[in-house]
């Protein structure tokens, strides 16, 4: 199917055959997609644990772009960020960068009614996606917040682009998708939701790592928490996972970086 689609040029005939390579091939065991509607720029995908998902796009972007950013996202999460974790019945996860809940759904229906999901997501049209989507799944053990995290609170400048990954990195000639959003410190926001304690934490904060795990330090030292952080950005020249080795190595905890094809650093106490 790769070789053969290169003959074919752009457009819904070779876009049909993705889906059906997608649904029948690549990724059979895990989801299906169901439908892509051409008139009003939106996917649906179903796990086979029974997550639902919908995603609207922007109008200018096309079909191969998103969809396979959300079938690179859950292959991800399934042999990624869960690769050293199993998601138990009853535990509390925090999904950093929930983006449209691909992460947070499937890990809803793994912890069960009695688990719960605190899902961060700074994108306002992202959020409300993620909202749509908890809702399409009747999930009621998702707290959602639209806000990053970092290393304190305060007010940051954010790549808030639409349909598209967002960023608080961002290039000079950016600047008019440049907006404002509230960040705080998961060391401040736990105690508010009445936390006192995570089993899991799943991060893609794009590029914004390093300065969440500072904000997090406490509560790591204090508990035993298993994390999977997206570690593949590039920060003052090298890549996150780098210095997030060493900053873990400082509160007690191992560090591993894996997974190359998502690079993923994991961390758990030593």
């Amino acid at each position: 199917m790769p070789f053969l689609t290169k003959l074919i040029p752009e457009g819904r005939i070779k876009d049909e055959m993705r889906l059906y390579y997608y649904n029948n091939f690549r990724f059979k065991n895990v989801l299906h997609i169901s439908h892509y509607n051409y008139k009003d720029n939106y996917c649906e995908i179903k796990f086979k644990n029974g997550v639902f998902l919908k995603f609207h796009t922007h109008p200018s972007m096309k079909m191969p772009s998103f969809l396979k950013s959300l079938v690179e996202d859950i292959n991800h999460i399934i042999k990624g960020y869960l690769l050293n974790y199993q998601l138990r019945n009853g535990d509390i996860v925090v999904d950093a960068g929930a983006y449209i809940g691909s992460f947070a759904l499937y890990a809803a229906k793994m912890v069960g009614d009695i688990g719960k999901i605190i899902a961060f997501e700074p994108n306002h049209f992202i959020c409300q996606q993620l909202k749509d989507n908890i809702k399409l799944n009747n999930l009621t053990n998702i707290i959602v917040l639209e806000k990053g995290l970092w290393s304190e609170n305060k007010i940051l400048k954010f790549n808030n682009t639409t349909a598209e990954d967002s960023s608080f990195v961002f290039a000079p000639d950016q600047k008019h998708l440049i907006t404002e959003v509230e960040a705080a410190r998961l060391d401040d926001e736990l105690p508010k939701l009445g936390i006192s304690k995570i089993d899991f934490v799943k991060m893609d904060v794009e590029g914004a790592e390093i300065e969440v795990v500072k904000g997090c330090q406490n509560f790591l030292r204090n508990t035993n928490v298993s994390l999977a952080i997206a570690s593949y950005h590039v920060i003052n020249g090298q890549k996150t996972s780098i210095e997030l080795e060493s900053l873990f190595s400082t509160i007690g905890y191992k560090a591993v970086t894996n997974f190359f094809e998502h690079q993923t650093t994991y961390a758990f106490k030593k």
